[in-house]
């Protein structure tokens, strides 16, 4: 699970010093969490940050896995929102709602997913974009 999460923060990491726009950032995080085999530890943290009955150290694992994505993506969503590239509202609801949706997706049918992802990826981030 550790190596799992430093891979995920290094990946994110080397996207930060990219050149990359944050929406491009966020389509690029999109893309390769949908992929499959890709999802595995964003969906143990979803159902395990769902689930009653945890004990206390697994619950300060999946918060600390949790908050490898908010810490890198939040500045992504506030950035796009200063150059007008995000709509405009609460930086962490929108990553709320986008982080859900993504969460949802990974639940469902990723090899429907996989078939033009590009394309998908791209309609599903039209709710953040002001374009």
């Amino acid at each position: 699970w550790g190596m799992e999460t430093a891979d995920t923060k290094k990946r994110l990491d080397e996207m930060n010093k990219t050149n990359l726009s944050p929406l491009e950032k966020l389509k690029a995080f999109a893309t390769f969490g949908l992929k499959e085999g890709n999802s595995d530890i964003f969906r143990l943290i979803q159902h395990l940050g769902s689930s009653d009955k945890m004990p206390e150290h697994v619950q300060e694992l999946v918060f600390n896995s949790g908050k490898v994505y908010l810490e890198s993506l939040l500045p992504w969503i506030m950035e796009g929102q200063e150059i007008g590239e995000i709509i405009q509202g609460d930086p962490q609801e929108l990553l709320e709602i986008f982080l859900n949706v993504i969460s949802g997706i990974m639940a469902d049918d990723l090899a429907f997913w996989n078939h033009n992802i590009e394309r998908k990826v791209d309609v599903l981030l039209r709710m953040l974009s002001t374009r």
